[in-house]
């Protein structure tokens, strides 16, 4: 009588994968080079248009160096865009963080707003990281209405600070963190976003300076590429095994026996993998084998 074991049975990676992320820094500007080229600037606040902010790149920092916007404000309904945007001239989606310096150049002005402009589509859609004394704040601009979105404390401070924005469009999470303080993080889907969209810095009506612009694509942790078992039997009479496991179209796996667990033979080095499950069966097994799955290495 044949009997069928399912005990025999090991699957290890051939790729042992860590849970750390990927970053790319996809675009940097130190500002430089004297000029502020490539750079886009709107100019608009409330329902009226205002006069242009003075952009200037100088000292090694860019500058919004119009202070305090004197324009009609209609307290009824709700302001669609900053007074100043300056937009970066890469575009970013999925999973990034962009980080600046800012600096206030109203030292004497009470509440300061610097500003991160991210998941920018037009002047009317776009989400901000608002830094003001009390904490930060974030809005979701919606087909020109602006709505306060999530608050959080933090230690605000006039001097040069860091803030760091971390934006992940495919779960909708947020973190910001300003200075040294302890990082805020604001989850809500309004913060999903499809696609590549700008990012850039404004402020709603206050003069301030930026440096050290980062813009950083941040990876997902990588998928276990370990192969995994969905069946196996093991006839000791034939000395004969079958598994199969959960494969991808294109991949080649490799799939090794042993008798103690201690030496390995590779039956196989090149089973092409089927879109689903691949199965491969041992004709010359023994009365106890064991059996893993691995993907084969690439490359020379």
């Amino acid at each position: 009588m044949m009997k069928a074991f399912s005990m025999s049975i090991l699957a290890c990676a051939g790729v042992l994968v860590g849970g750390a992320s990927a970053q790319q820094i996809i675009f940097s500007d130190n500002f430089d080079d004297g000029t502020n080229s490539g750079w886009t600037y709107l100019n608009r606040n409330g329902i009226e248009e205002i006069a242009d902010a003075l952009w200037v790149e100088t000292g090694g920092r860019l500058e919004q160096q119009t202070p305090n916007y004197d324009f009609p404000r209609d307290t009824t309904v709700n302001d669609p865009v900053l007074g100043a945007i300056a937009l970066a001239p890469q575009t970013v989606g999925g999973h990034y963080s962009i980080s600046a310096e800012f600096t206030s150049l109203e030292s004497g002005n009470t509440f300061q707003d610097q500003d991160f402009v991210f998941g920018y589509l037009d002047e009317n859609n776009f989400f901000m990281l608002e830094t003001i004394p009390s904490g930060l704040n974030v809005f979701h601009v919606l087909d020109g209405d602006r709505m306060l979105v999530a608050q959080g404390p933090i230690a605000f401070t006039h001097d040069p600070n860091t803030v760091v924005l971390e934006h992940n469009a495919e779960t909708g999470e947020v973190i910001a963190t300003y200075g040294d303080a302890a990082p805020v993080t604001f989850s809500d889907p309004i913060f999903i976003r499809e696609g590549a969209n700008q990012v850039g810095v404004g402020s709603n009506n206050d003069a301030f300076a930026i440096d050290h612009f980062t813009i950083t694509q941040l990876g997902s942790p990588a998928p276990d590429p370990s192969p995994k078992i969905t069946a196996f039997s093991y006839h000791s009479e034939e000395g004969s095994a079958s598994l199969s496991w959960i494969s991808e179209a294109g991949v080649l796996y490799t799939v090794s026996r042993s008798f103690d667990l201690e030496l390995w033979d590779d039956l196989e080095d090149s089973v092409a993998g089927l879109a689903g499950t691949t199965t491969f069966s041992d004709s010359a097994g023994g009365l106890r084998a064991f059996y893993r799955v691995s993907v084969t290495p690439t490359g020379p």
